[in-house]
């Protein structure tokens, strides 16, 4: 039973990265297909239809697969099935920020329990919360009549998106460390599953439970992780994270003022994406080799 469903979730990560690169080389033919005209806008085959390449703009070409090939155009769908924009037009895009933080409260809590189908139930619930995140811009940008995926720096919205998005990461932390600090990781014969070092090892005979949640026969020695180790391993990581979004809208919106012309187009950055952006991509790829042959070096 293990192994089927292996099986299956070996399938669906490669059904959906082959999905994403198919989407990505459909972008890239896009792209190729804009001819700057003489007024400097960019001509191109568009009909009213929605879709996911066009108005291409630095936030849209920087924005990460799953929210621009899967929460994009589901929030399309949704607001044409559910004429959300008419229907609940009293439904602002902030009020739809701060729902996201209590539809994603219970989902949190199934994480914590035991039975694996409430776990996976608060999965789901908390991947709605995710594309909630991507359906208060996508509706701020339908009431505005303007589709270009842009970051409003200033704005209120920009503002509220930004402290839900915290409050929700924040909450997921605290959970992650909730589960940890119930199920410890541990080593026997494996890789510890959080990058720590302990000195002090002991031996724990008892080891049924935590043998099913982890899989396979353990034995030999364990050795534990204090908790103060797993916390601080914990809020370093989120830490990261909190830079990492602060990194990226600052340099979005930054691009964006460099980039994007007042009229709406876009001749500068797509000139430069389609040459520069090859010796970008290279010097990633060799600093990170450098870097792994860097790690390499301690194992």
């Amino acid at each position: 039973m293990v192994a089927v469903d292996n099986k299956c979730l070996l399938l669906g990560a490669f059904t959906i990265i082959m999905y994403f690169m198919w989407m990505d080389i459909a972008l890239w033919y896009h792209l190729q297909a804009l001819v700057p005209s003489e007024k400097g806008a960019m001509t191109h085959q568009q009909d009213d239809a929605f879709s996911v390449f066009y108005p291409i703009t630095v936030k849209l070409l920087m924005c990460d697969p799953i929210n621009h090939y899967i929460y994009l155009p589901l929030c399309f769908v949704f607001t044409q099935v559910t004429r959300f924009t008419t229907l609940f037009s009293f439904v602002t895009p902030n009020v739809i920020s701060v729902t996201r933080v209590f539809v994603v409260v219970p989902g949190l809590r199934l994480l914590l329990l035991e039975p694996l189908g409430l776990r996976q139930t608060g999965v789901a619930i908390v991947l709605i919360g995710e594309w909630m995140d991507s359906l208060d811009g996508f509706v701020a940008r339908l009431r505005a009549a303007n589709p270009a995926m842009q970051s409003e720096v200033g704005a209120i919205g920009y503002y509220m998106d930004g402290i839900c998005d915290g409050i929700s990461a924040v909450m997921l932390l605290f959970v992650c460390l909730v589960y940890l600090k119930r199920h410890p990781p541990r080593q026997s014969g494996r890789v510890l599953q959080l990058p720590v070092i302990c000195s002090k090892v002991e031996d724990r005979s008892q080891e049924n439970k935590e043998c099913l949640l982890g899989g396979g026969q353990l034995g030999g020695p364990r050795v534990p992780v204090p908790s103060g180790v797993v916390c601080t391993t914990v809020w370093l990581f989120g830490f990261q994270l909190l830079l990492a979004s602060l990194g990226w809208n600052y340099v979005i919106a930054g691009y964006q003022r460099l980039l994007e012309n007042g009229d709406g187009s876009h001749t500068e950055f797509l000139t430069a994406v389609r040459y520069v952006g090859y010796v970008a991509l290279f010097a990633l790829i060799v600093l990170n080799q450098i870097h792994f042959q860097a790690i390499q070096t301690y194992f």
